[in-house]
């Protein structure tokens, strides 16, 4: 071989470790699993996630469950939260004439309980926090 066809080989394979390393960098998980347990399917806003003072929180969850949200330990009044059970998805946000305005700043916890509909009781709970500017 060539000096330069060895130049050529030794450039691609920095260059592919360069690229191996940044695409490992990139894709290490930063520590906070963001596993749900089963039914639940999606949380919004997701654990430690900072949001706005008017943010909506919606929780899916599989079908045939009810679900039920508490917010610094206090229940949200069914009559103030959307709940769409074929898709199983409960919606809450602040508002006028609702148990809050707005979220203060700073840390809100919170929970949701779960209970199947049908069948064989399956009763849950999980809990998640989240920070309000």
């Amino acid at each position: 071989m060539r000096p330069s066809t060895y130049r050529l080989v030794l450039a691609g394979l920095g260059l592919t470790l360069v690229l191996v390393a940044a695409a490992g960098l990139l894709l290490i998980p930063d520590g906070r699993s963001q596993a749900l347990p089963a039914p639940l399917e999606a949380i919004e806003p997701g654990r430690d996630d900072t949001v706005g003072a008017g943010a909506q929180i919606r929780v899916n969850i599989a079908a045939g469950y009810t679900l039920t949200l508490y917010l610094d330990g206090v229940r949200i009044p069914e009559g103030e939260t959307t709940w769409i059970p074929t898709t199983g998805e409960l919606g809450w946000g602040p508002g006028e004439g609702k148990l809050l305005e707005r979220f203060s700043p700073g840390n809100h916890r919170l929970r949701v309980a779960w209970e199947r509909t049908r069948g064989v009781p399956d009763p849950g709970e999980f809990s998640w926090s989240f920070r309000s500017q």
